[in-house]
């Protein structure tokens, strides 16, 4: 093994080790042999530094020597951390060979590895004198270019300030060098896009937003204060069945609701299992829907990441936003996070239905990624634990929560559980156990009791330590005055629950909690409506409660304490039973009502409530205090399957009278009210939350300067933006509404603005010092218009410089309204469900077409046929295509409906593209096509043997049904059937599409030939030989005979020249090529090509693939991504994901998952169709007098004219002499004609108006009877 350059160049550097030469060595070794120690150990190089580095010492003292430190000067951080950045970033990019980077993006993905890392530090330690280690990027917070400029203006800011000595200015009244938060721009004067505590960099809302952090906040030292002081539930939030938001699911309970129903098709059929206990279950609303491009995730890993995983993130989030903070509040402290987690249906769809590989699948399908994520992406350094212990897990997270905060493991923590129901298979484990209820009623404590139904939801609280969050001025939803677990131990079998190990748990919170028995109002039991489970529960209860009372010394038992359970409405949560729980005692203490208990009718005869205080609360009541000042209270209960038991005691929060000043709100001192969405559609959505909010809440006046201030402080900076002022709640509910209504009148008060990463505006007020000035000038008149209209065009403003005294409080406030997209794993035909792998695109395909062999053709056959081939080719479901939806809709452009009419020939020849064009829905293509009229097979087969003899005899007639199924990539453009065909080949792109507008005004056939792998999975063919030799095959399977009539655009005529050489050499007639534009590659333009950067090339060729993709997708406007839309030095991966999402804004209705995978099937094509084309070097003709070439140019034209930026990254600029190509063409066919034509650019050769017009006009006189007239060429001709 051998050190690098570089390594070793480190080594000598930070170190001061050298390497060991031969000499030097064997005089080591023999001066080792000469020692009397056991263990020696040889250095070689600079003494002073190798004693630095491994802290050996000399055994005598030295003397002291002074270090050698450069001197001091002083000079602005701001400036510093500039130049330092900026050197970095040069640096940087020179080594990976790249334009440019973004000091806030993660280096890896730019393509640092271990190799060039070492090599990156060195250049630092050359430029700066410095030694320090490669390791160091994998010790900051985040491993950025700004991450790392800090760490060094930290570590060696005088070396740094000596450095730049002559670049700085002086300045005498900088603040000390070690203050690192001065390098850092005044975050009040930043624009928002690259403000360091705003977790979006909101660019032009046309990327994925990226979360970037601060360095940590929290110190080290732990909170060593009261354990028993209680903790604060600051946030909350959840999704149930039936209930999208906590205000839905609380009128439905307030309302007895029983939200249970059958099982959804979508999650699966019920009825395949004959079982009525398999049919029930408690079901949440589009659990397949997800806001990926919100948390920067991409379609391909959100696709694969469990729901339960996406659902909790979306949860955490706005239980977050509840509590009035911002995400990136909680950057870089010790914040926890405890979930609840079990099942893994979604693992079992992905195993049975995934296809293709996806690198994502690991970390999307396995619980322990679901905390891990949310820790990663908020950037959380508290403990990060999944919980599994079946129905109590949720619960037993709450408790590890407050737990760690209470021992200052973490001074805050979100805690929750989920559950989501995918698979039958935990319905039939339950139902073979007798635990399902067989009507889809779970009667808790009811006689009738008969068993528990499963259920489904997600919930989130935050958690904080009491006096912090008083401290904070944060919104209190209540206390966890305690919390405790324990196990039953052994019972009467393994899942047999224990009554005693159950009041054990309860007498020990009850009892830490030190507070009377008597006042708990409420217990939110575990009981799931079995029989003799919750007997059991009540028995614990009883038992718990008198010994409590005991001691306490209360002998008066009196009934005090309701009963009830959230499985009476929606069923056992499972993992989430216990958040669940929670939630709804929160709601009761919010709403001061405890809800009824639905179908109950008769208590359970083995239940007996006599001398205890428990009673069923059987219908919603108002929950009154026992005395004014004595807080609700109620406890909540959950045990595991296993035996793992929690129980909560929940407390009221009674606020003291506020000792903060209140804000006064007048005309003269509005509230200033902000809201901000990744999009337009998002903040619509928020301002009618809020205005909802305003009269649900029955907001007051005195709320305004709160509800102010958690927006301002609360919620992240998005890139679209909407601001106000308001003296009082009604102008707040009159200026949004009339926003919601497009009523402009509200005038100037109302500002609407996007932020756009461009705006020189924005940028040049932000790097102004002197706008904080101008900022302080127009806070202290009043003047906050003038600060809105910045704030919406994107300029950062730190608004507790609102509250010079005292600043109000945080108060929960609707929080972020995800977008709802679906991300789902393509789920194969029912028929298909355990099948070991899904049928290729192709292979459906054909076996749609080829199925009318078993049978003649129907209307409701052909019908399926189509609507499976849609399927097949857009790559989804069957069962999710409408057939009266637009085909736009469902995704099929040109490229879809070429392929869809090489299967559609097979039934009907007389079908064309231009039928199938203007068909707006799959009903309507269904409707035109011709069925046979045969009644028998007989008939049908001698009629097919018929037309097989006829071809053999007449080449001039063609025959479909074989050559289709074994050649897909042959397609015939036009309605004609009689005649010689015509063959065009493909272009640099791969497809025919652009064909069809040659071939409507051809009497002949007319065929296009796609390039192999366009639309099918096969490997695409490499080499202009091998491709044409294929191609030969397939036409004289269809043309046994010539002559032959070739043409193609671009590349598609150099594929023309090789066929006929072929053709020639098999004894064949070629009678005409037609060439639009082909290139000629000498090898001159090898070299050329050869010399391309290839860092690129792949972006390059995925741009060109996105844009063909575009194009084709629609006929009214072309929109198409432009090279300055997307960043370049990013990850392939991460690129695509650009792509994808751009083009999902521009329009594009192909499912992301498909458009992905046809973007990597193009991309691949173009990578081969390319280095074909480099390498290819045609041979002349046996007969090369006998072909006529016509070969069309613009003599000013150019490759890509304007239109370059869609179609390039790399070798820009590129000019084509195309007369100079055709006289080159001309030498290898001598009869070649070069014909003028007129077109802005290359690609629009076919589709503007003038130079279509010429080139079909010329087609159709040469694919018909009559001869090209000498006055006619010359009329065309450039000479």
């Amino acid at each position: 093994m051998r050190l690098s350059e570089e390594t070793i160049k480190l080594l000598k550097t930070t170190k001061g080790i050298h390497p060991i030469t031969g000499e030097v060595g064997l005089h080591a070794l023999e001066q080792a042999m000469l020692q009397n120690k056991n263990q020696i150990m040889v250095y070689h190089g600079d003494p002073a530094k190798i004693r630095r580095s491994t802290g050996f010492q000399p055994s005598e003292a030295q003397p002291k020597q002074a270090e050698a430190r450069p001197p001091v000067v002083r000079t602005d951080h701001k400036a510093l951390f500039e130049k330092v950045s900026q050197d970095l970033l040069e640096t940087a990019c020179r080594l990976l060979k790249i334009q440019n980077m973004d000091i806030d993006h993660d280096m890896m993905q730019y393509g640092f590895d271990s190799i060039n890392i070492t090599v990156f530090t060195n250049k630092i330690n050359d430029l700066y004198e410095l030694d320090v280690m490669p390791t160091i990027i994998f010790e900051l917070e985040q491993p950025t270019i700004r991450s790392l400029t800090l760490h060094l203006c930290e570590k060696h800011v005088d070396r740094l300030r000596y450095y730049y000595r002559h670049d700085l200015m002086d300045r005498a009244d900088t603040a000390r060098a070690d203050q690192v938060a001065d390098v850092v721009p005044n975050p009040v004067l930043k624009p928002s896009y690259i403000e360091e505590d705003d977790p979006f960099k909101a660019a032009d809302s046309k990327g994925p937003m990226r979360f970037i952090y601060s360095e940590r906040k929290d110190d080290i030292h732990r909170d060593s204060r009261d354990e028993e002081e209680p903790i604060a539930i600051i946030g909350m939030d959840g999704i149930f069945p039936q209930s999208d938001d906590l205000d839905e699911f609380w009128e439905h309970l307030l309302q007895e609701k029983r939200l249970i129903t059958e099982i959804p098709e979508e999650r699966f059929d019920w009825r395949a299992f004959d079982d009525p206990r398999v049919k029930w279950g408690g079901f949440m609303k589009e659990v397949d829907k997800f806001d990926a491009a919100f948390f920067g995730i991409s379609d391909r890993e959100a696709e694969v990441m469990d729901p339960q995983h996406r659902l909790f993130l979306q949860v955490a989030w706005s239980a977050i936003e509840d509590a009035g903070y911002k995400a990136s509040d909680l950057s870089g402290s010790d914040t926890g996070i405890f979930v609840g987690i079990g099942t893994q249906d979604y693992a079992q769809l992905i195993d049975q239905h995934l296809t293709e590989h996806n690198p994502y699948v690991l970390t999307g399908r396995t619980p322990f990624m679901l905390v891990n994520r949310i820790s990663s992406l908020l950037n959380l350094h508290g403990p990060s634990e999944p919980v599994d212990t079946a129905c109590s897990s949720s619960l037993i997270a709450v408790h590890k929560a407050a737990e760690a905060i209470r021992k200052g493991t973490c001074k805050m923590a979100i805690a929750g559980g989920v559950n989501v129901i995918l698979t039958p298979s935990v319905h039939l484990y339950f139902s073979e156990a007798g635990m399902l209820s067989d009507d889809g009623r779970c009667n808790v404590f009811d006689k009738d009791a008969g068993g528990t139904v499963r259920s489904e939801g997600v919930g989130a609280i935050l958690l904080k330590r009491m006096s912090d969050a008083v401290a904070d001025g944060d919104h209190i939803h209540a206390l966890i005055r305690y919390s405790a677990q324990n196990h039953k131990g052994k019972s009467a079998s393994l899942t047999a629950p224990n009554a005693n190990a159950q009041a054990d748990l309860l007498i020990e919170v009850y009892d830490k909690a030190k507070i009377d028995p008597t006042t708990i109002g409420y217990i939110e039991t575990h009981s799931t409506g079995t029989r003799l489970g919750d007997p059991i529960e009540i028995a614990g209860l009883k038992n718990a409660f008198s010994e409590l009372y005991r001691r306490n010394g209360v002998s008066s038992v009196q009934s005090h304490c309701a009963l009830g359970s959230l499985k009476t409405n929606i069923g056992h949560l499972e993992t989430a039973a216990g958040i669940g729980a929670v939630i709804k005692v929160l709601l009761s203490l919010k709403n001061e009502m405890i809800p009824g208990t639905p179908g109950f009718n008769e208590l359970n005869p083995y239940i007996n409530f006599s001398q205890s205080p428990f009673y069923i609360n059987e219908k919603s009541t108002p929950w009154n205090r026992i005395q004014p000042d004595i807080p609700r209270r109620a406890g909540v209960s959950a045990f595991g399957f296993g035996g793992v038991n929690a129980h909560v005691m929940i407390e009221e929060y009674m606020a003291q009278r506020s000792e903060r000043p209140q804000e006064k709100i007048t005309q003269q001192n509005p509230a200033i009210i902000m809201l901000s969405a990744a999009n337009i559609g998002r903040l619509t959505e928020l301002a009618k939350q809020l205005l909802d909010a305003t009269e649900k809440r029955q907001f007051q006046d005195e709320d305004l300067p709160n509800i102010a201030y958690t927006l301002q402080v609360g919620r992240e900076a998005h890139g679209e933006r909407l601001a106000l002022t308001a003296a009082s709640i009604d102008e707040l509910r009159k200026k949004l509404s009339a926003w919601l209504h497009g009523d402009h009148t509200v005038g100037k008060a109302v500002h609407r603005g996007t932020v756009n990463k461009r705006d020189d505006v924005v940028a040049l007020l932000a790097q102004d010092e002197g706008m904080e000035d101008i900022i302080e000038a127009w806070i202290k008149k009043g003047e906050y218009n003038k600060l809105l209209s910045l704030w919406v065009r994107g300029l950062a403003l730190d608004w507790n410089r609102l509250y010079p005294n005292a600043k109000p409080c945080r108060i929960s406030l609707p929080t972020y309204p995800f977008e709802r997209q679906r991300h789902w794993i393509k789920i194969s035909n029912p028929e298909m469900r355990h099948a070991e792998k899904e049928p290729s695109r192709q292979t459906a395909k054909i076996a749609t077409v080829n199925a009318s062999v078993n049978g003649i053709p129907t209307e409701a056959s052909i019908s399926d046929r189509i609507v499976n081939l849609f399927a097949s080719l857009l790559g989804v479901n069957a069962s999710e295509i409408d057939r009266d939806q637009s085909v736009v809709e469902l995704g099929a452009d040109s490229i879809i409906l070429t392929q869809v009419l090489q299967q559609l020939q097979s039934i009907d020849p007389s079908i064309d593209f231009e039928t199938l064009y203007h068909c707006t829905s799959i009903s309507e293509i269904i409707g035109v096509i011709r069925i046979p009229e045969e009644s028998s097979t007989e008939k049908r087969i001698r009629i097919e043997q018929e037309a097989l003899e006829v071809a053999v005899t007449r080449p001039s007639v063609t025959t479909e049904f074989d050559q289709r199924s074994e050649y897909p990539e042959l397609i015939r453009l036009n309605k004609a059937n009689q005649k010689r065909p015509v063959f065009w080949f493909h272009g640099g792109f791969g497809g025919v599409e652009i064909y069809r507008l040659i071939a409507n005004k051809i009497v002949r056939p007319f065929y296009g030939i796609q390039a192999k792998g366009y639309m099918t999975e096969d490997e695409p063919i490499e080499g202009i030989e091998a491709m044409a030799a294929y191609y030969v095959e397939m036409i004289r399977s269809v043309q046994p005979e010539g002559p032959y009539d070739f043409g193609g655009l671009s590349l598609g005529g150099m594929i023309a020249y090789e066929v006929a050489r072929q053709m020639q050499e098999q004894g064949q007639t070629v009678n005409s090529i037609i060439m639009l534009e082909s290139i000629y590659v000498d090898e001159m333009m090898k070299d050329y090509w050869l010399t391309i950067p290839q860092a690129n090339l792949k972006k390059d060729r995925m741009l060109r693939a996105i844009n063909l993709l575009l194009a084709f997708s629609s006929a009214e406007q072309l929109v198409l991504i432009a090279d300055h839309e997307v960043q370049i030095d990013v990850s392939d991966n991460a690129f695509l994901d650009q792509l994808v999402l751009l083009a999902k804004q521009k329009g594009i209705t192909k499912p992301p998952h498909q458009l992905r995978k046809s973007v990597i099937q193009y991309e691949r094509i173009l990578d081969t169709l390319d280095m074909s084309t480099t390498i290819y070097d045609g041979l002349p003709l046996l007969d090369p007098n006998n072909v006529p070439c016509y070969y069309f140019c613009n003599p000013e034209g150019t490759l890509f004219g304007e239109d370059e930026s869609y179609f390039r990254l790399v070798d820009k600029g590129r000019v084509y002499d195309y007369v100079s190509f055709a006289a080159k063409w001309k030498e290898k066919m001598p009869a070649l004609t070069a014909l003028r034509v007129d077109a802005s650019n290359h690609l629009t050769l076919l589709t503007e108006p003038e130079s279509q017009e010429r080139i079909v006009t010329f087609c159709e006189k040469l694919y018909s009877d009559e001869p090209l007239s000498t006055a006619y060429l010359k009329s065309l001709s450039i000479e």
